[in-house]
């Protein structure tokens, strides 16, 4: 639902956003067709645009930059750039979610961008940052082309959290110095509200969990930072950020305390056995199976 919202308000600035400056260069948006042309060939600068930075010295990435499909501009531009234009753009009225959707992906690139170049390089941080690049960069790419199916029906509610006291069993669990980190749920493939991935070769996975700090210290926590998901060629993939609680859960946990959260992965499909892995600033390092 708060994903759902957040594609709402991004449209709502698409469909108010002023039109482009006079001299401008003109966005053949005026149908379908023009629209999506546009939107393959702002994606193609986008990818132009890390493969420059790359290139330069100036981006560190374990991926490499998909080759565009188009030449080469002679100037690539900024990724800042390349949302203002997003944002000045008119689509077809039928088209203005799924501009949101565009602006929403190439945002989040943007975004993970800008936090890998304020980081320190070879620092765990600018690693992390990296990666997310690397995951917001495939689903960019994702988007040149119009679904062909409508999205599925959303996965069932997950059960309401456990009462105080009386805490679900779990699927699976590890700890190390007090730390317990215990699998309550598994969804595979998850369906979030905006619907299935646009690239037939990966699903969401969700996973809720439990962590529990037993031990004699606090421990800081940020799921969206501290877990990994390791696949069996042993790369490792970070949660997605689908709503604002994702974003927000964050904090402190005193002796004794534990929280329950989410976290959500973009993964190949059918690909097995998963680790899930966590890793905080502060703390143990915790390895779980999933089952």
């Amino acid at each position: 639902m708060r994903s759902g919202l957040a594609l709402l308000l991004a449209a709502s600035f698409v469909a108010l956003a002023p039109p482009p400056a006079v001299g401008a260069q003109a966005t053949p948006t005026d149908d379908g067709s023009g629209y999506w042309q546009w939107r393959s060939a702002q994606v193609d600068r986008a990818e132009q645009t890390l493969a420059a930075e790359v290139a330069a010295g100036a981006l560190q990435l374990p991926c490499s930059v998909p080759a565009p499909s188009s030449p080469p501009a002679d100037t690539p531009a900024t990724v800042e750039a390349l949302v203002s234009e997003a944002l000045a753009v008119r689509p077809p009225q039928e088209l203005i979610f799924v501009h949101g959707e565009y602006l929403l992906a190439l945002e989040q690139l943007r975004l993970a961008v800008q936090t890998l170049q304020a980081s320190s390089p070879s620092s765990r941080r600018a690693s992390q940052a990296a990666a997310l690049v690397c995951e917001r960069l495939t689903a960019l790419d994702t988007l040149r082309q119009p679904g062909v199916a409508a999205p599925p029906p959303t996965s069932p509610a997950l059960p309401s959290l456990p009462l105080a006291g009386r805490p679900s069993p779990p699927l699976t669990s590890a700890g190390r110095e007090g730390v317990q980190v215990a699998v309550l749920d598994v969804r595979r493939p998850y369906v979030p509200a905006e619907g299935a991935p646009s690239n037939p070769a990966l699903e969401y996975l969700l996973v809720r969990f439990r962590l529990t700090n037993g031990g004699a210290r606090p421990l800081p926590y940020y799921p969206l930072a501290d877990f990994e998901l390791r696949l069996p060629d042993a790369s490792v993939l970070h949660p997605l950020a689908l709503g604002s609680a994702e974003r927000s859960t964050s904090g402190e946990l005193a002796p004794g305390d534990g929280l329950i959260a989410e976290v959500t992965f973009l993964v190949p499909r059918d690909v097995r056995p998963l680790v899930l892995r966590l890793a905080p600033v502060d703390g143990p390092t915790v390895e779980v199976p999933l089952p």
